[in-house]
């Protein structure tokens, strides 16, 4: 099974024989908590997410209650690679913030979203939405009558708007305890402890960047691999890792960048990437 954080920190060492030094000093963090509900069929998010900044900037989603990362100004102006840390959000910002800085191939895709953030959460949607559908029609169903399509870590917008087709069947599952147990757009939302069941019986997982912070990525790889199930990652955690995602297995991966969507008017951007098959 692929261990996927020692994967990157290994692509990170390996890289950085051919890079500038300072691509790789840490030199800011940025911590920020929010609650937010952008409209009636929006998921509400009680989120917390940590900014490493080198030359770049990465991020990492983490659970507010569970690993809040401690800021040190004696971390700041080392090489990632000689911060010492228990915290895995840092880990992985840090990481996202220096394959910023590492060259790859182009996004088979690339949107910039303006206007309020409510605008770009329904943008943000149908892009997904329209990439999962494409993506269908290459495949056949595991079942005879409908595609099932599991969303780890739910978003409102998007399974609103898939609700919308005839020929799928909607699972979704989340950690978070404000979702779990409730129905969003028709849709049951099973607690995470589920995750790997719904992503072994469908079709397609859609899964949120979070599974690398909570450590669940891994065994979800594993299970799409094994069960034949397509995957699709959206990424604001670890948004730079997409082209090693699509090196491990991930058909999709939907690239965000700081800023968010979320963040408030302003651009946004959104790289897609397809793994060639």
């Amino acid at each position: 099974m692929i261990d996927v954080l020692d994967s990157l920190s290994e692509i990170a060492h390996r890289e950085s024989n051919s890079l500038p030094a300072d691509v790789f000093i840490l030199r800011g963090l940025w911590r920020t908590s929010y609650i937010l509900r952008l409209n009636q069929r929006s998921t509400t998010f009680h989120l917390s997410y940590l900014l490493a900044q080198t030359v770049g900037q990465g991020c990492s989603y983490y659970e507010h209650d569970m690993d809040e990362p401690v800021l040190s100004e004696s971390i700041l102006g080392k090489s990632i690679f000689e911060v010492a840390t228990e915290s895995r959000p840092l880990e992985i910002a840090m990481l996202d913030a220096a394959f910023s800085s590492i060259n790859r191939e182009v996004p088979a895709k690339q949107y910039f979203l303006d206007g309020s953030n409510i605008e770009k959460a329904d943008k943000r949607a149908e892009i997904i939405s329209d990439e999962i559908l494409s993506r269908l029609k290459q495949q056949r169903p595991k079942r005879w009558d409908k595609f099932r399509v599991a969303n780890v870590g739910v978003v409102g917008n998007i399974l609103s708007i898939l609700r919308t087709q005839r020929n799928l069947e909607l699972t979704a599952s989340d950690f978070y305890r404000g979702v779990v147990g409730k129905s969003i757009d028709g849709i049951y939302v099973e607690h995470g402890s589920r995750t790997l069941d719904l992503v072994a019986e469908a079709d397609l997982a859609i899964v949120t960047g979070m599974t690398l912070a909570t450590d669940t990525l891994d065994e979800i790889l594993k299970t799409a691999s094994e069960a034949k199930t397509a995957l699709a990652i959206f990424a604001e955690t670890g948004a730079h890792f997409a082209h090693e995602y699509c090196q491990m297995g991930v058909d999709i991966v939907f690239s965000e960048p700081f800023p968010f969507y979320l963040s408030g008017p302003g651009s946004t951007r959104i790289d897609v990437y397809r793994r060639l098959r």
